[in-house]
């Protein structure tokens, strides 16, 4: 059961990778979703864009086999 976490800049092409992943069998999770992310204000009352805890907790506890790639 491994866990690899995509990152990168915006329009860099994480979701493209994912396809590529996907397409060879792989699981893959775009975390760029309001199923995955919720807008919260931080500490100086900004508006900013994070995991949903609890579902990405989920998720990364679910997954027993294989290899998961999750971009965010």
């Amino acid at each position: 059961m491994i866990r690899i976490l995509v990152t990168s800049m915006s329009g860099t092409g994480k979701s493209s990778v994912l396809q590529e992943l996907a397409c060879r069998g792989h699981r893959t999770v775009d975390t760029d979703s309001d199923e995955w992310c919720e807008w919260v204000t931080d500490g100086r009352g900004e508006p900013d864009w994070v995991w949903r805890e609890d579902r990405m907790a989920e998720l990364l506890a679910g997954h027993t086999d294989g290899t998961l790639f999750v971009a965010g």
